[in-house]
């Protein structure tokens, strides 16, 4: 019954869905956009990868809990922000930075979440509250990459990739503002 969960869920569920649908068009940017290979493909997902290794670390570095409601607020709208610039973007060199800012954002909102909820949920039902998280985070996003791929054959990858990014901007705004609301009472 408590709102912050339910909003960290359904957050986690959106940016699931939407947020790291890019992964699965990779392949599509790297050959047709920015006409590379494999190699391209790697540079891709290794900045993706850096920018989440440096999100692990930005909040391995936070001290306690109380800023986490915040830190989501402001993260998650940041991965639709980075999905749209890499979607948009029309050079390699513009698409790496974005990517990176991509993982950064995505993976700092999935375990500030992830922390948030294990710091709210009672003891007792923290096992299937838990369960919950991972069907959001783990379940949702094949979903959300078969509605891409469909998407982007009808539509085109960057059309699908930029409705992609709004759709988690506007929804982290609205769950990220009604998170902070839910922290100061």
């Amino acid at each position: 019954h408590d709102t912050r969960i339910r909003d960290v869920l359904l957050l986690v569920s959106g940016i699931s869905f939407f947020g790291t649908s890019y992964t699965v068009l990779l392949p599509i940017f790297a050959r047709d956009i920015h006409g590379g290979g494999p190699q391209t493909y790697g540079l891709l997902m290794a900045c993706s990868g850096l920018g989440a290794v440096a999100g692990a670390i930005f909040l391995a570095s936070q001290r306690s809990a109380a800023a986490l409601p915040r830190i989501i607020a402001v993260v998650a709208p940041l991965t639709g922000a980075a999905v749209g610039l890499f979607g948009f973007s029309t050079s390699l060199w513009a698409a790496a930075p974005a990517l990176a800012l991509a993982g950064f954002a995505a993976i700092t909102s999935f375990v500030a979440s992830n922390t948030l909820i294990q710091t709210l949920v009672p003891d007792s039902l923290r096992g299937r509250v838990m369960s919950l998280y991972s069907m959001c985070l783990v379940g949702v996003s094949p979903l959300g990459s078969l509605v891409a791929g469909a998407a982007a054959h009808r539509f085109g990858v960057r059309a699908t990739l930029g409705l992609s990014a709004a759709l988690v901007f506007a929804l982290a705004l609205y769950l990220g503002r009604e998170l902070r609301r839910g922290a100061q009472r």
